[in-house]
């Protein structure tokens, strides 16, 4: 009898062992198929993302399409770029050196786009030229005139009652 339980023992332990090893293997399976999946979709997001932005004129000249440009002033570049940038745009900047504005590039094939960005762009300026509240700076320097303002009215009066109290001493 004791030949059998040493027997069953073994073959515990070996089960044991196995099934270990299929949980190890599983877990392995599992991860792989984990990472192919996640690598894949990273994949196409890359291929189906918006690739716009700011290109160099060479990049643009790539794809062998008639380019456009626009002539900005360095005031609206910054928030054309964002405009752009927002549509899936790709463009070039380079300085026009005449006359210190900014030529934008971008290919013909994207007119639609543009516009739609550029009504967006003039829309929101308009908008907030029209209820432009004054800068800190603004407000600040109002502030401190009001304040010397006050000032000076105070130093009248000051003077004022000075006066007259140098008046009432002598008409005594």
């Amino acid at each position: 009898m004791g030949g059998e339980v040493l027997l069953s023992d073994e073959i515990t332990k070996k089960a044991v062992k196995l099934s270990y090893k299929g949980a190890i293997i599983t877990a392995q399976v599992i991860d792989s198929l984990i990472y192919s999946y996640l690598s894949d979709l990273e994949e196409q997001y890359r291929r189906h993302r918006i690739k716009g932005g700011k290109k160099s004129i060479k990049e643009l000249n790539q794809k062998e399409k008639k380019l456009d440009n626009i002539t900005v002033a360095k005031e609206d570049l910054k928030g054309l770029q964002k405009e752009f940038k927002k549509y899936g745009i790709e463009y070039a900047v380079m300085k026009n050196l005449k006359n210190d504005n900014y030529e934008i590039y971008f290919k013909g094939s994207n007119i639609n786009q543009i516009k739609n960005a550029l009504e967006n762009y003039i829309a929101r300026n308009f908008q907030r030229d029209v209820t432009k509240k004054p800068s800190i700076k603004e407000r600040m320097t109002a502030a401190i005139r009001k304040i010397n303002e006050n000032r000076n009215k105070q130093q009248e009066k000051q003077q004022e009652k000075q006066i007259e109290r140098e008046r009432g001493r002598d008409a005594r």
